[in-house]
C-alpha cells in the first residue's frame, strides 16, 4: 500500500445508520392491497366499484409501499426494494388507466401494463427465492397475479378474474404472515415465527459487524460509480 492510499484509508470514515426493517410494512401493504382488489374481483363491494377500489389503492396503498421501497434501498435490500417500488407505482398507474378508459369488458392498455409488471416481477423472483424464500414466493405470486390480470384485461374472462382474486387471497395470507413474522423477529431480536433465510441473507444474521461491513466499500453509494 503506497503512502497516498494509506492516507486515504486513514481519513475515510463510512457511517452506517441503523433503520427499522421496512419489509413488514412492505409485506402488509401488499397484503392489504391484494386483499382489497380480491374483494372487488369477488364482488364483495357490489357492482360498479372498480374505479373506487383502484383510487383507494392509489391513495392508501401506494404511499406505504413507496415508503417501504425507499427504506429497503437504504437498507441495501435490492430485490425487495425493486419489487416493492414496481408494485407501488402500479397502483396509481392502473387506477389512472382504469378511470380514464372507456367502460367495457376489456382494457388492453391496463393488460399491457400488467403484462410488463408481471415480467419484471418474474425476473426478480429467482434471486428472491435464493435469499429469502418467503419474499421470493410473494414476488412469484405477484407475478402470477399480474399475469392473470393481464389475461383478464385482454379477454374479459370472468373465470380468469376469479383466478386472479384467488391468488390475491393467497398473497393476503402470506403477506400478513411475513409482516407479522418480521415484526416479531425485530422486536424480540430472535426468530419467533419461521422466516427462512438462505445464503448471504442467513449469513447477515449470524455474522458480526466486522464481517458484514467488509464489502461495504464496493457497494452502491460508497463506490465511485454505480
Amino acid at each position: 500500500m503506497d503512502a497516498d492510499t494509506k492516507r486515504i484509508d486513514e481519513a475515510t470514515r463510512i457511517t452506517l445508520r441503523p433503520i427499522a426493517s421496512p419489509l413488514p410494512l412492505g409485506f402488509l401493504a401488499f397484503a392489504m392491497g391484494s386483499g382489497l382488489l380480491s374483494m372487488e374481483q369477488f364482488g364483495f363491494f357490489g357492482t360498479g366499484q372498480e374505479h373506487n377500489t383502484m383510487l383507494l389503492l392509489a391513495v392508501f396503498i401506494f404511499p406505504m409501499q413507496l415508503l417501504a421501497s425507499v427504506f429497503a434501498f437504504l437498507g441495501r435490500e435490492p430485490v425487495a426494494a425493486t419489487a416493492l417500488g414496481v408494485i407501488a407505482f402500479s397502483w396509481p398507474a392502473t387506477a389512472l388507466v382504469t378511470v380514464l378508459a372507456d367502460q367495457g369488458a376489456t382494457n388492453p392498455l391496463a393488460g399491457g401494463l400488467s403484462a410488463v409488471i408481471a415480467l419484471v416481477l418474474a425476473l426478480l423472483a429467482a434471486p428472491g427465492l435464493q435469499g429469502k424464500p418467503v419474499v421470493g414466493t410473494v414476488v412469484t405470486l405477484g407475478a402470477a397475479r399480474y399475469t392473470l390480470n393481464a389475461v383478464f384485461d385482454f379477454t374479459g374472462s370472468h373465470a380468469v378474474e376469479l383466478a386472479s382474486a384467488s391468488v390475491g387471497a393467497v398473497i393476503l395470507l402470506l403477506g400478513v404472515y411475513g409482516g407479522l413474522a418480521l415484526v416479531l423477529e425485530d422486536t424480540a431480536h430472535r426468530t419467533v415465527l419461521p422466516f427462512p433465510r438462505l445464503g448471504e441473507a442467513r449469513r447477515a444474521l449470524e455474522t458480526d459487524l466486522t464481517d458484514q461491513a467488509s464489502t461495504v466499500t464496493r457497494e452502491a453509494g460508497v463506490r465511485r460509480q454505480l
